[in-house]
């Protein structure tokens, strides 16, 4: 009987693992959640570049960007690490010009990257290409639209530094994104 509690508490203590406390979060859809989880297990300095892929994706959903960094310079080893390095990598850098151009009206036709269906890669690739309108150049409101979605980008008022994008489905349901 003792050597089954033993082994009971070892499997619970291996199931109740940050790793594990990851995937639950992102399978049930919470990338807010999972992305803290990610966030404290890199720090402990985490290298499973697997783990460290599951993380971004969770942060990338969450909105929290900035996270990606981090992760992105750790993912050396294999084709997949590589592409998702790539991909958040991309994302960053779309993220700074979109502030570059709705802030300072930096030219960014001339960039061509990796693009994604992200609203921050949505948000580029129609800035990028010429494709919005602009409602308001003074408080930085531009729409847009693509694959049946419709997108309004604009500086969020109540955040003074970030960049608001609303994605406006069919249905009237919108999702919020914001950005620093």
């Amino acid at each position: 009987m003792r050597q089954l509690l033993a082994i009971f508490g070892i499997m619970v203590t291996l199931w109740a693992t940050p790793h594990h406390e990851l995937a639950q979060k992102l399978s049930e859809g919470s990338y807010e959640e999972a992305c803290e989880v990610g966030r404290a297990l890199l720090g402990e300095n985490e290298r499973d570049e697997k783990v460290l892929s599951l993380i971004g994706m969770a942060c990338m959903n969450a909105d929290y960007i900035n996270v990606l960094s981090v992760i992105q310079s750790r993912l050396n080893s294999s084709p997949e690490a590589r592409s998702n390095a790539t991909l958040f990598t991309s994302l960053l850098l779309q993220k700074r010009l979109i502030f570059q151009f709705v802030y300072d009206g930096v030219d960014i036709s001339i960039f061509s990257l990796p693009v994604s269906d992200h609203p921050l890669s949505v948000a580029f690739r129609s800035l990028r290409d010429g494709r919005y309108k602009v409602l308001d150049t003074d408080e930085g409101h531009f729409t847009f639209s693509e694959n049946g979605l419709h997108y309004l980008l604009y500086i969020d008022d109540a955040q003074k530094g970030r960049i608001a994008i609303d994605v406006i489905h069919a249905d009237g349901r919108v999702d919020q994104h914001r950005y620093r």
